[in-house]
């Protein structure tokens, strides 16, 4: 079931009235029961699956509190993450890595919905209790649903639990909260802006022939602003359900394409997996407060674990480890951040708008030879493209090999306006719904009229509102 479509309009419907009319513990109960028949919707045997992780993950945190011993955190770690390396990456091991042959294929089997998601929470959890930085949570009710939590369960964002656990242990003294709620609905309404107008529009620029560098460029930018858009409405939309049902997730962006470096621009964009991989892989293996030759190899090993958690796929691992090695040389080479002028500062945001857009290349490429292919033909061909370019035929001719009708191509214009608009209005402020504040109620409400006009005028609502991040 998607977050955009009919059905689960229908279901949070249902779920809103049950669990904000309601108080007790019988609300926790609910709020379970809920997560179980969203995540039961993708299938009855990923179900069985996350409730043995679920269990296994539960009993192992407690197992932590009173033994805090490494040889059992080591054991627990690989049965946790077993499922996950199983389903996404036991053919690309065997087939791709080793050249061995698959002795079981698993291609064609049913992933179960948010592994990686919900695993990585798991073993968040479990790392935490083991440090100390967290108790284990005694309530088997509370964990379950901390785990399940259905807003974020596809797609994130990997909660903290010293962040939603306490929430959850208090969520049956929880009244409804109109302020929480309008807050929440602004950032559905946001999240459905970026995902309906922009993400999708962009989204139906067609596969591209290699021949026309320019036109690459151009699909390359678009897919630049497709994903941010896609995957950033999504998670504005979680959070807006979350607070609509009272309770706080974490957020995961801010504006991330305004980076000065790409080291800053991973601490803009997807913030609950990064600051994950912080935690819990760079500085377990001695952070920045070791040699230079151990900084560069802790920060390589991290990005290629983000890289491979993306997907089973070779574009993945190179991706990972090409955001890894100029984060490395941006801290032997560059200058401090703090330090930077506005000069330096521009500068600095159009190397990283480039480096981060041609990385989107080998990220949304088939192949490595594919993603070398283009980025080929962008450097040797854009030019002589752009020279060609004399008269309304030409310039009709290389809008066509977008694969867009007229009234996509209108669409992807709408998506790209609407984009640019929300960078300028939310730059000023710390969180974006910020831009519906109003000393006059009335102008708020122009606002929300304006942008639901938007929505209901150019926005895909009709069409399967799958996210980019649903297939990580």
């Amino acid at each position: 079931m998607q977050l955009i479509s009919f059905d689960f309009f229908v279901f949070f419907l249902l779920a809103m009235a049950v669990l904000l009319g309601m108080s007790g513990k019988l609300k926790r109960w609910c709020l379970l029961g809920f997560n179980l028949l969203f995540y039961s919707f993708a299938g009855l045997s990923g179900l069985l699956l996350f409730g043995l992780f679920g269990l296994f993950s539960y009993g192992l945190g407690l197992v932590l509190e009173r033994n805090r011993k490494k040889w059992i955190l080591c054991l627990g770690l690989a049965v946790c993450l077993g499922p996950l390396l199983f389903y996404k990456y036991f053919d690309f091991l065997f087939g791709d890595i080793l050249g061995l042959g698959n002795p079981v294929s698993v291609k064609g089997w049913a992933v179960p919905m948010g592994i990686s998601f919900f695993t990585f929470q798991g073993v968040g959890y479990v790392h935490d209790v083991y440090r100390g930085k967290c108790k284990a949570e005694g309530s088997f009710l509370n964990y379950f649903i901390f785990l399940s939590f259905f807003p974020c369960i596809s797609s994130g964002p990997i909660n903290r639990p010293e962040l939603l656990l306490p929430q959850i242990r208090e969520y049956d003294k929880k009244g409804f909260s109109y302020e929480s709620a309008v807050k929440g609905m602004e950032y559905i309404l946001l999240g459905l802006l970026l995902k309906s107008v922009v993400a999708s529009a962009l989204g139906k620029i067609a596969p591209l022939s290699q021949e026309n560098g320019f036109v690459l460029l151009l699909a390359s930018i678009g897919y630049t602003i497709q994903i941010f858009c896609d995957f950033c409405g999504y998670s504005y939309i979680a959070f807006g359900l979350s607070k609509v049902l009272g309770l706080e997730v974490v957020q995961n962006f801010d504006r991330p394409y305004s980076s000065a470096s790409v080291g800053e621009f991973w601490r803009r964009w997807h913030i609950s997996l990064s600051s994950w991989l912080r935690d819990h892989v760079y500085i377990p293996l001695g952070g920045s407060r070791c040699s230079t030759v151990r900084i560069v190899a802790n920060t390589l090993i991290t990005f290629l674990i983000s890289g491979i958690w993306h997907g089973a796929n070779m574009t993945f691992v190179v991706w990972g480890l090409l955001h890894g090695l100029l984060i490395v040389l941006e801290r032997l080479f560059g200058r401090k951040e703090k330090k930077t002028g506005i000069v330096s500062r521009v500068l600095g945001q159009g190397y990283t708008l480039l480096a981060v857009n041609a990385l989107w290349i080998l990220f949304a490429a088939p192949s490595l030879s594919y993603a070398l292919e283009s980025i080929r033909s962008i450097v040797c061909t854009t030019l002589p493209c752009l020279l060609s370019v004399r008269s309304l035929g030409s310039i009709l001719s290389l809008i066509r090999q977008l694969g867009l009708s007229a009234s996509e191509f209108i669409q992807a214009l709408v998506g790209v306006f609407t984009f640019l608009l929300y960078c300028i209005f939310t730059k000023k402020h710390n969180e974006p719904v910020n831009i519906f504040a109003s000393k006059r109620v009335v102008f708020r409400w122009i606002k929300y009229f304006v942008i639901a006009a938007v929505i209901l005028i150019f926005g895909a609502l009709g069409e399967e509102g799958s996210f980019i991040y649903a297939n990580f």
